[in-house]
């Protein structure tokens, strides 16, 4: 195969991993959404939670393969130096150099979000963590030996 045929083909991997790790981030982004309105929810579905949590690890995994796959054939392209001008005319390659700036970008937005928004899921998860470690106490102590407390807030204003 000559050198011509291999960059062709180096580019064109690059630019299928580019647009794939766009389309995982998306539906990182959807995932993020989803686990995000699940956790304020009273009483969340932890089998919602899990299913969620692992598709995204899942999702993450593929991106890192995805990420390498394309740094391993960026890597060849510049190894193939005295194809350096030919590579950069190529009609795919400033749509690929499009591509990966775009994954980039994502990447980083991606990471931004969930960096805002890890912090109120841990709290309204472990809010609820918390509910049921309670709920368990209550659970063990019979029947017999508990007692109701209402407590009525006094409305009259001062």
């Amino acid at each position: 195969m000559e050198n011509g045929q291999i960059y062709e083909i180096l580019l064109r991997t690059q630019y299928t991993s580019y647009q794939s790790m766009l389309e995982l981030l998306t539906r990182v982004e959807r995932l993020d959404e989803a686990l995000a309105a699940i956790s304020v929810q009273n009483r969340p579905d932890v089998n919602k939670i899990g299913t969620i949590t692992a598709r995204k690890e899942s999702l993450i995994q593929r991106l890192d393969a995805l990420s390498l796959h394309a740094k391993q054939a960026h890597q060849e392209l510049e190894a193939m130096s005295e194809l350096q001008e030919e590579i950069r005319m190529h009609p795919l390659y400033p749509r690929m150099e499009e591509l990966k700036h775009a994954a980039y970008r994502r990447v980083s937005a991606v990471i931004e979000k969930e960096d805002r928004n890890n912090p109120d899921i841990i709290k309204h998860l472990e809010d609820y963590k918390e509910a049921l470690t309670l709920d368990i106490k209550i659970k063990d102590i019979p029947l017999s030996k508990r007692q109701l407390i209402v407590v009525i807030p006094d409305r009259r204003k001062p």
